[in-house]
């Protein structure tokens, strides 16, 4: 099998780990009245390398450029450990034998692992949240039992860095020993993790209570469950997070009953697992990450994530970004260049930005300087508001909006006017 192919509109490479290093982002499109994340991702570990809020001053999961992220991710980011009939196993190693793909499409990309040897299919997919108050990544997790008996399992899935709401990215790559004297993670008793500063960490005379907060939560089988946020109860004396130590020499039950350090020490998000699979039965795990300006809001919003809220919303940020392609739609006999079109249209966009109108005048929605990792100077900017836009280049916005007049029709003179 060739490592890049298409699949319909999918571009799916095989066995991703062991192929040339790939970087990409999720487009950060959550719809007219959302609140955008941005997510980067790779091709090494489980994909996603680093998310937040507008900018590198709203870190949830650190920003790390290209070559450190290929590094970094498989240890500071999402990870999936098992016991499988009490046989360890972590999904997704970068030095997996097992069959592995990454599936990309233009609001989501998809992992996939197949342990023949366990009996144990791992299918990951992430998202962001769209049109809804707060900003959201969504992960959802799908482990099959694909062996002819029944299977013990004991998993923990999730991330094993995230940071609360406040930290700035450069300053926690420069300070984060001294940071995490302000770090916090609340409401585990309603099985939420909220990761937020007891104050702000400005060396100022005057010092302000921080309210807002980044979060995780997990549904397992539609069932809200406690996430394990104490990095120790996983890793154990493993400092450098190759090897879940605890994990591995204990219980589910064990860990679940233990006492959480959530103070003053950089925290984790893992939802706990343990269930007996028959022969083709599977477990669904959709676990939500992101920023709330107040932990009631988020609270408040809860009673409607039930089993069908997550795959609707999948269903919606991809609609999000397919109904805007819809103007440079084409239909040739070469599937991949009608693809090309429709990307090579979303990337000019998501930097010039999409015309709307607005009463008599034309509003340029989700322009804004996105950045890459491969361009890490780029001090890109999401503006977390509804009718999201962000800061750019006049060169990036100008080139970018050259073939407006042509496509959308009503902004006729608009940028001409605008910029001259």
């Amino acid at each position: 099998m060739k490592p890049y192919y298409f699949d319909g509109p999918t571009f799916v490479i095989e066995n991703y780990n062991r192929q040339k290093t790939f970087a990409n982002f999720l487009p950060g499109v959550a719809g007219k009245k959302g609140i955008p994340l941005w997510s980067f991702y790779v091709n090494r570990g489980q994909g996603l390398s680093g998310y937040g809020l507008q900018d590198k001053s709203g870190v949830i999961m650190e920003f790390t450029p290209a070559n450190k992220a290929y590094e970094s991710v498989s240890q500071i980011g999402f990870r999936t450990f098992f016991k499988v009939n009490g046989t360890p196993y972590e999904a997704f190693r970068i030095e997996s034998e097992h069959p592995h793909s990454m599936r990309v499409d233009k609001a989501s990309f998809t992992i996939e692992e197949t342990n023949e040897d366990l009996g144990v299919k791992t299918t990951v997919t992430y998202f962001g949240l769209p049109n809804e108050p707060i900003a959201g990544l969504v992960r959802n997790v799908t482990i099959e039992n694909i062996s002819d008996e029944s299977l013990n399992l004991e998993v923990l899935d999730g991330i094993a860095e995230i940071l609360p709401a406040g930290i700035d990215n450069g300053g926690f790559k420069a300070t984060s020993n001294l940071l995490q004297s302000w770090m916090d993670v609340e409401h585990l008793d309603e099985l939420t993790a909220y990761y937020k500063l007891r104050a702000s960490t400005n060396d100022s005379s005057e010092v302000s209570e921080k309210n807002d907060g980044n979060f995780y939560i997990g549904y397992v089988d539609g069932t809200l469950t406690t996430p394990i946020v104490d990095q120790k109860l996983v890793f154990g004396h493993d400092t450098s997070k190759n090897a879940p130590v605890n994990f591995l020499n204990s219980t589910i039950e064990t860990l679940t009953s233990e006492k959480q350090v959530t103070v003053n020490k950089v925290a984790c998000g893992f939802i706990p697992i343990k269930k007996t699979l028959k022969k083709n039965e599977s477990i669904t795990i959709n676990a939500l990450s992101g920023h709330t300006v107040s932990y009631d809001l988020l609270k408040s919003m809860m009673p409607a994530f039930d089993a069908t809220y997550f795959e609707t919303r999948k269903k919606e940020a991809a609609w999000e970004v397919d109904s805007l392609l819809e103007d440079v739609a084409t239909d040739t006999a070469i599937l991949p260049f009608n693809e090309y079109i429709k990307q090579n249209y979303l990337d000019n966009f998501l930097r010039g930005g999409y015309p709307i109108e607005i009463g008599d005048g034309i509003y340029h929605l989700y322009s804004r300087r996105h950045g890459d990792l491969e361009r890490d100077y780029n001090y890109f900017s999401l503006a977390p508001e509804y009718y999201s836009q962000g800061a750019g280049n006049f060169r990036d916005v100008a080139q970018n909006r050259r073939m407006d007049s042509l496509i959308n029709r009503n902004v006729e003179r608009f940028n001409i006017q605008h910029f001259a």
